[in-house]
């Protein structure tokens, strides 16, 4: 995975109140920030990529989320999703992909719910249910 241009291995990131922990491991300090200097403070936003498969990505704030594979769960305050393979919920989740503010754009199925408050959906066949407050659903039934 890719934080602000900084490579890391991981299969499960959270980044919350100014803490970037990836699989239990607190990173924060390794950081640097989008304006060049190592980690400020939690109004900092980040940039995050994923090249393959990831497990679970729960982010306060960022730009945006890429993940070029598959994922279990996904979720941010602010900022666009953008998953290139399918969201694979376990067994009994409820919001699968969730944002408050942003557009989640996901090239494959969702097994779960996808749900944004002022965003955009587009997405594949989901078997929960796609929800927006504010903004348009794209399905794009295979």
């Amino acid at each position: 995975m890719n934080i602000n241009d900084m490579n890391f291995n991981g299969h499960n990131i959270t980044i919350e109140n100014g803490k970037v922990i990836v699989d239990g491991k607190d990173i924060t300090h390794s950081i640097k920030m989008t304006n060049g200097n190592k980690y400020s403070s939690s109004n900092d936003v980040y940039q995050i990529n994923i090249t393959g498969d990831v497990g679970n990505v729960v982010v306060d704030d960022c730009s945006k989320i890429t993940i070029g594979g598959n994922v279990i769960h996904v979720s941010a305050h602010n900022g666009n999703i953008d998953v290139k393979g399918n969201v694979v919920a376990h067994m009994n989740a409820t919001d699968v992909i969730s944002v408050n503010n942003g557009n989640i754009n996901i090239g494959g199925d969702v097994t779960g719910n996808v749900a944004t408050k002022m965003g955009n959906i587009k997405c594949g066949n989901v078997s929960g249910n796609a929800t927006t407050k504010m903004g348009n659903i794209n399905i794009i039934k295979k």
